[in-house]
């Protein structure tokens, strides 16, 4: 702690000197906007004028309570107008504006609504897509097709977000993305979190944040960057309920229900909320396995069915007008299954055409989950700049899974049953976390410092007990194949953040160092030593920014970040995972942490045309690759390559073409090249990896407000030909949706109708050539499927006027496991 103390003071030494002698000549100005006496007005359009108005010198819009503070504002003598749908705009007497001076307007109050518009209510309405310095957030109430689905399926349409084959999360053609929820990162695995993604209701998510080159505020693990899915709170004064209901029928059926209940009062906000998922679905997966000269043609059918509780409760206690205590406890209990059933037509002698032995598998799995949050949180703001936020934290994750895996091999010519070698595994995993964490800005040198420590400790203990059943279905532990996994690690983590600027230039320098220890131990059962690694080592992040305004319609931006990310859990556990006789996963003990240089050019046009071309090269990339034992058998397992170079293009345009069309778009071009280590022990001649793909991710959306208040909305995306993991080259994929929505009882009740990927495309296909194997794969789900969602809202609709601030991130974990790859 002494040398992150030391280090802390060296930046804020060095940071200090180099802003004195940059410092530039501006103000701020902030204040809050108000409808009524009691009414704020959220997203109302701030601009600051020179004195005579024929100037703009800023411009800005508050935010959802209606607060807004604009700095770099140029000095000299100014005016403020406010404008905001159906009120008559505000204009301020002139105000001189001295460098370095926050200018508070306080409460300003509009007039009265336009007469033209008689006795309406007005309302704002989000974009669907809105483009910020620092991230890109996807307001889901601004899509239709968004509605009656669930979380993973809005994670396929969020701006730069791809989902591959095993539904792995890649941003910007890369993996390492980490996933945020409400601020927090998800410590499941990326199995648990799909599952839970699936039982997470889309009517339960008010935005997805996409931030591609984080700040030194956000922990460093994510080199891809974050995606932060917030969830719905309501804002209101008094007591308001909203009621959810929701259908998706195709093959199988899955619904989903829920209610929100928030009552607001003058010192105390009560919240919580209750969603109930059945998720039933339904995919195939097709193998072609060739090892040596051997054919294995493997076709599979999984059905997923899980049953998952969504629970939410907390208060907010004001205890003065800058100071409020919080507590959040967050519960999500998931239980169900699925049921793999394949068949693998085995052809030893290729030549002949014949098959020589039939393997018919089946892995049925039972799993329960137990996941629990509980937040205590502190947050101050002087409302001069100055604020303080302290979280603790602890979570619980319990997951228990039972799998029965008969395999049953039959004669390729006659059918009859050869023999039968039949598997249980008992899978549990336990997980806690211990966090704390504090954040503090404050003005200094006309800019704003940030700066924070976190420490978070983290306990897993896996038990992985493996049987072989016998005939008469008894059961015998296998020690050989048995084990148990602890892993503790601590993060001990500083950061110190400055910004600064004027109505020209904006820059930000930030520092974070992140202190980790960690232990890896595998206990085996059958008396063998074990194997244990420790690891112990000081890392540096810096960041920084850079922001140019041309002029109102021209702005441009630079930004850099170092990160990593750390071998997730399992992914160290060498125990082996059957997927069936032929086929497992396995981790690797040995694995190291991928370290990333992000570099990022950006170029906003008319505060709409976003433009982002980005960098990064990954050192020690951690990778899936597929590899052959015995001959006969393939596996999934985790390496560090030598690098992966990365390189994006992005350009996205939200446009309105008339009053009742608005269209948004989104285009993403790619290059990736993954090199592996020369002389590695896994990467021989024959297997090494040396993969160059160029590939565009395309999204598209329309919306078209219809005669008698009905809108249509057609959306889709396109993923073209591109790389998976290590060295799986993939075809492309595609889909488009259609839905209709249709508002009732002076807008309290919504109905929603759509259809998902009308045309059935996004089915996947995928090749890999590594030594002797040889394998391509194809696979889909019911992805077309008829949805209905029904939204109920009643209550005060009176907007409220505070609203409790806390951080953006919290506990840093990683994922358990990093999913399932090709077989």
């Amino acid at each position: 702690m002494a040398r992150l103390a030391t280090l802390v003071f060296f930046l804020l030494t060095f940071s200090t000197s180099r802003i004195l002698a940059q410092a530039n000549q501006s103000a701020s100005v902030s204040g809050v906007v108000y409808m009524s006496e009691n009414e704020t007005a959220p997203f109302a359009t701030v601009m600051i004028f020179t004195e005579d108005g024929t100037s703009l010198k800023k411009a800005d819009a508050t935010d959802e309570n209606g607060s807004f503070k604009i700095e770099g504002v140029e000095i000299g003598p100014s005016i403020i107008k406010v404008s905001f749908v159906g009120y008559a705009e505000y204009q301020s007497d002139p105000v001189m504006l001295d460098a370095g001076q926050n200018e508070d307007i306080g409460n300003i109050f509009l007039g009265d609504a336009i007469e033209e518009l008689g006795e309406v209510v007005v309302k704002a309405k989000r974009p669907l897509i809105e483009i910020k310095p620092d991230k890109t957030i996807f307001n889901v109430e601004g899509s239709i097709n968004a509605q009656g689905g669930n979380a993973l399926e809005l994670l396929r349409k969020a701006p730069g977000v791809i989902l591959d084959n095993n539904e792995n999360i890649l941003l910007l053609g890369k993996s390492g993305t980490i996933v945020y929820i409400d601020g927090k990162p998800s410590p499941l695995s990326p199995d648990d979190l799909a599952n839970y993604l699936r039982g997470l209701s889309s009517t339960t998510i008010d935005n997805i944040e996409v931030i591609t080159n984080p700040s030194s505020k956000y922990e460093a693990e994510g080199n891809a960057g974050i995606i932060n899915i917030r969830l719905k709170k309501n804002q209101n004064e008094g007591t308001n309920v909203s009621i959810n209901a929701g259908l998706a029928a195709a093959k199988h059926t899955s619904y989903d229900a829920g209610i929100n209940i928030n009552n607001r009062g003058k010192d105390v906000n009560l919240f919580g909320s209750y969603n109930f998922a059945n998720n039933e679905n339904e995919q195939f997966m097709d193998f072609m396995r060739r090892i040596g000269p051997t054919l294995y043609d493997q076709k599979a059918t999984i059905f997923n069915d899980r049953q998952s509780h969504n629970i939410k409760a907390g208060a907010d206690i004001f205890l003065n007008e800058k100071s409020t205590l919080g507590v959040l406890v967050n519960g999500f209990v998931q239980d169900g299954g699925n049921t793999n059933d394949s068949r693998s037509d085995i052809y030893f002698i290729e030549a002949t055409g014949q098959i020589d032995s039939i393997l018919n598998a089946g892995n049925n799995i039972t799993d329960e989950s137990d996941n629990y949050s509980f937040n205590i949180n502190y947050a101050f703001n002087n409302k001069k700049g100055k604020s303080i936020n302290v979280d603790l934290d602890y979570g619980l994750f319990r997951n228990i899974s039972h799998s029965d895996q008969p395999n049953d091999y039959l004669d390729g010519q006659t059918g009859k049953l050869d023999r039968t070698i039949s598997y249980a595994v008992d899978t549990d995993t336990d997980i806690d976390i211990y966090t704390f964490k504090t954040d503090l800005e404050q003005p200094f040198l006309e800019g704003v410092l940030g700066y924070g420590v976190k420490i978070a400790l983290v306990q897993t203990d896996n038990d992985f007990t493996f049987f072989n059943v016998g005939e008469n279905g008894s059961q015998t532990l296998d020690v050989d194949r048995s084990n148990r996994f602890l892993y503790d690690e601590q993060v001990n983590a500083g950061y110190v953040n400055f910004q600064r600027g004027n109505d020209k230039w904006n820059y930000q320098l930030g520092l974070r160092v992140e202190q980790t220890n960690s232990t890896g131990e595998l206990i085996t059962m059958n008396g063998a030593e074990g194997q244990k690694n420790k690891n112990d080592y000081l890392d540096f992040f810096p960041s920084g920014g850079l922001t140019y305004t041309h002029n109102p319609k021209n702005s441009f931006r630079l930004s850099y970040s170092r990160r990593l990310n750390r071998p997730n859990y399992q992914d160290l556990n060498p125990f082996e995972f059957k997927l069936d006789e032929l086929a497992f996963r396995r981790g690797n003990p040995f694995l190291n942490p991928e370290y990333t240089h992000n570099v990022q050019i950006g170029h906003t046009y008319n505060y709409t045309l976003n433009t982002t071309l980005s960098f990064s090269r990954t050192n020690d990339m951690i990778t899936r690759i597929t590899d052959t034992e015995d001959g006969r058998q393939s596996f999934l397992t985790w390496e560090n390559l030598s690098l992966q170079n990365a390189i994006a293009l992005t350009v996205s345009y939200p446009y309105s073409p008339t009053e009742w069309w608005s269209t948004y778009f989104n285009v993403t071009g790619n290059y990736i090249q993954n090199k592996s280590k020369p002389g590695d022990s896994r990467f021989t001649e024959d297997k090494n990896v040396d993969l160059e793909a160029t590939f565009v991710s395309i999204f598209g959306q329309n919306t078209i407000q219809l005669p008698k208040d009905y809108s249509l909305e057609i959306s889709g995306f396109y993923n073209s030909p591109g790389v998976w993991g290590g060295n799986f080259e993939t075809d492309n994929y595609w889909n488009l949706d259609v839905g209709i929505l249709k508002k009732f009882l002076n807008d309290q009740l919504s109905v929603k109708v759509s259809v998902s990927d009308v045309f059935k495309g996004q089915e996947w296909h995928a090749t890999n050539q590594f030594g002797q194997l040889s394998l391509d794969g194809r696979g889909g789900y019911e992805s077309r499927r008829f949805k209905v969602n029904l939204s109920y809202n009643f209550g005060n609709d009176k907007v409220k006027t505070r609203r409790r601030k806390t951080g953006l991130e919290d506990e840093k974990r990683r994922a358990a496991s990093s999913g399932n790859g090709p077989g």
